[in-house]
């Protein structure tokens, strides 16, 4: 082969690689804008797709913050004042169970959405929290009105004590979250458990007075301990215990009338004794003949028969007869002295009660008993009551 033909050979094969490295590099050219623009497409969808959610997700937060607010509005509602201190006046259970929904729907929902954000989340545990606080109020609040249904402790005894522990130990848990409540409902316990102190101590009154076992009055009892004791028992609220109690007054009472009565019978009785002791015994008065007599009230009349007397306005009697007119008396001995100056009359009582007594007189002067004298010596003895 001749030079010439070697050189023309060699110039024509670096055409050739030449030619063949250019559309190798274009090609891949090609292939690398059009893979920067497919990365670069996906890109912009990305990040179309990143804001869409972005915005998605906020919309959801949005949301989900206004769900929040409504129930904390609903919850402040729920007490007197927006600083949530103390329970609203009027609050029922009804209102408490519709916020309850509220926050049930609200966790249901909710409770495992990725939308909600770690604040709201907080805000939500931190609502339900507060609704427990609420709950908690309202049933203290409950608990108190039921002991104080008109002002007044109406529930007594064992009852009334197992309300007001139950009333402690929940305000123990509140009385670092809502002091104010705490120190308020706190102080109506005592006051509650110093008025149940009050009905004890009324209580006990009474049985220092009636005796329960026996269903009596107790003795010694006097109508003023009763009056107190009465008018303490009216003073209570009207619960079962005053009911209870002023069912056994009435015995005490009808006792004590009986009592009374029987004192004021035997006061009668005694100054009617005394009142037949001093007509026995008598002032000393007249006769016809200037005399006087002495042991027999100004009613005694002399008959005609010198052996006879009689007692006038003043009669001994034993079982129910009366001496009149006749020379015996009745239950006793009728005596006179056979010398005629003087003679003497005894006279015996048995009545009522066995109470007895002789009467002895005697009559001087030397005459009969007709012609005048004065009657001495009376006496009025041997009284046995």
């Amino acid at each position: 082969m001749t030079k010439k033909k070697m050189t023309f050979l060699a110039v024509t094969a670096v055409a050739v690689i030449g030619i063949s490295g250019g559309a190798v590099y274009a090609y891949n050219y090609q292939q690398e804008q059009t893979r920067q623009e497919q990365v670069q497409i996906e890109q912009e969808k990305k990040e179309a797709a990143e804001k869409a959610e972005r915005e998605r997700a906020a919309e959801a937060r949005a949301e989900i913050e206004k769900q929040l607010d409504t129930i904390e509005q609903n919850m402040i509602a729920l007490y007197a004042n927006e600083d949530m201190k103390m329970p609203a006046d009027g609050l029922t259970q009804d209102k408490i169970d519709a916020v309850q929904k509220e926050l049930d729907a609200f966790k249901e929902t909710y409770g495992a959405d990725p939308d909600a954000s770690k604040e709201q989340a907080a805000r939500f545990e931190s609502l339900e929290k507060e609704f427990q606080y609420i709950s908690a109020m309202f049933e203290i609040v409950g608990t108190y009105g039921s002991l104080y249904p008109e002002g007044q402790l109406a529930v007594p005894g064992d009852d009334a004590n197992h309300l007001l522990t139950k009333m402690k130990t929940s305000l123990e848990a509140l009385k670092t979250s809502k002091p104010d409540f705490y120190s308020q409902y706190m102080g109506k316990v005592d006051e509650a458990q110093n008025a149940l102190a009050g009905q004890q101590a009324v209580r006990e009154a009474v049985f220092m007075i009636y005796d329960k076992e026996t269903g009596a009055m107790v003795d010694g009892v006097t109508r003023e301990q009763y009056q107190d004791v009465l008018e303490a028992v009216n003073s209570l609220p009207e619960n079962t215990l005053k009911a209870e109690l002023l069912g056994y007054l009435p015995t005490v009472e009808q006792t004590l009338t009986a009592q009374e009565e029987a004192e004021r019978k035997a006061v009668q009785e005694s100054q009617q004794r005394k009142q037949a002791s001093g007509n026995g015994t008598g002032s000393q008065v007249s006769n016809s003949d200037g005399g006087t007599s002495s042991g027999y009230t100004e009613g005694e009349t002399y008959s005609g028969n010198e052996d006879s007397w009689s007692g006038g306005s003043e009669s001994y009697s034993s079982g129910g007869s009366e001496s009149s007119g006749d020379s015996s008396t009745a239950g006793g001995t009728a005596e006179e002295s056979p010398s005629g100056n003087q003679s003497e009359k005894t006279g015996g009582y048995m009545g009522e009660e066995h109470k007895s007594f002789s009467v002895t007189t005697t009559w001087t002067d030397g005459g009969d008993i007709k012609g005048g004298g004065t009657w001495e010596g009376g006496t009025v003895e041997g009284f046995d009551w």
